[in-house]
């Protein structure tokens, strides 16, 4: 039902991710998508930009009774909950996952993939619909996939996966998200590529310190964004902060920096010599 991941769908830059194209055969993926079509129409939620938030949960999480009117969207859902689905993953990883979350492949048991979750999403409908800015995922997180499900009359432009590298120098955050260290300024990044919302995509990264990576806004949205989303976690992974972007210097990093700019511009008032 599914092509098999191979090597060269696996990139390194900005930070290990890979992307698969027509991951599912045609008549299997068109059987889901008419499955998704019937339960669009009941998830679908419309954006309130006054209200800065959407009605009903974002996720769909079938009964055992809903999910045998959907054996499509059950069989998928099988899947990616599957050791099956993760192995060429973590074989093509295991190299990275020391230096990035400090664990090793054996660390990643049968255990694990019983904490391994499968989401089927309906990002809301609306003329400017926002997601996600950028940022790094749960430190516990190993990795994460998306499975892109676009119905065929989605028109909207935007809800496409960025990725980003980190400019040279302090990476700040925005101010109102500081109790978040996930979140980062974008004044700090530099877009380094976009992977857009395709019918039939799968894609998927390794977390680290540098896996940043945010989804576009959505404008003219007429229909929900639909994706099955998931991955695996470990109590045992863990994701070092540099002393930056420690909470206790992001507490002190903006009223310094206010303060900075302020003596820069008095000192160019007075005609004094301005040093960095």
């Amino acid at each position: 039902m599914f092509h098999q991941i191979k090597s060269e769908d696996f990139k390194s830059s900005p930070f290990p991710h890979m992307f698969k194209d027509s991951f599912m055969e045609d008549d299997p993926f068109r059987a889901l998508m008419s499955e998704l079509k019937k339960i669009e129409r009941v998830k679908r939620r419309i954006w309130s930009g006054d209200k800065n938030m959407v009605v009903d949960p974002p996720d769909w999480s079938p009964g055992s009774d809903d999910i045998e009117k959907y054996p499509m969207v059950k069989n998928v859902m099988q899947y990616f909950r599957s050791e099956n689905f993760y192995k060429p993953l973590i074989k093509e990883w295991s190299k990275y996952l020391p230096s990035r979350l400090g664990i090793t492949a054996s660390n990643i048991t049968n255990s694990v993939f019983d904490l391994s979750n499968c989401q089927l999403r309906f990002d809301a409908a609306g003329n400017a619909v926002k997601i996600r800015d950028p940022h790094i995922d749960h430190p516990k997180d190993i990795l994460v996939w998306l499975f892109y499900c676009r119905l065929p009359e989605d028109s909207s432009t935007g809800g496409d996966l960025t990725m980003f590298s980190y400019k040279r120098g302090f990476r700040g955050f925005k101010i109102n998200t500081l109790k978040d260290a996930r979140y980062f300024n974008d004044r700090d990044l530099t877009l380094e590529k976009t992977i857009h919302f395709k019918p039939n995509r799968l894609v998927a990264f390794l977390n680290g310190m540098d896996s940043v990576h945010g989804i576009t806004d959505r404008k003219n949205a007429k229909v929900s964004r639909i994706k099955f989303t998931g991955g695996i976690f470990s109590e045992d992974a863990k994701i070092d902060l540099p002393l930056e972007d420690s909470p206790v210097w992001r507490f002190f990093y903006h009223p310094l920096n206010l303060a900075q700019r302020t003596i820069i511009k008095v000192k160019k008032v007075f005609g004094g010599r301005t040093s960095y």
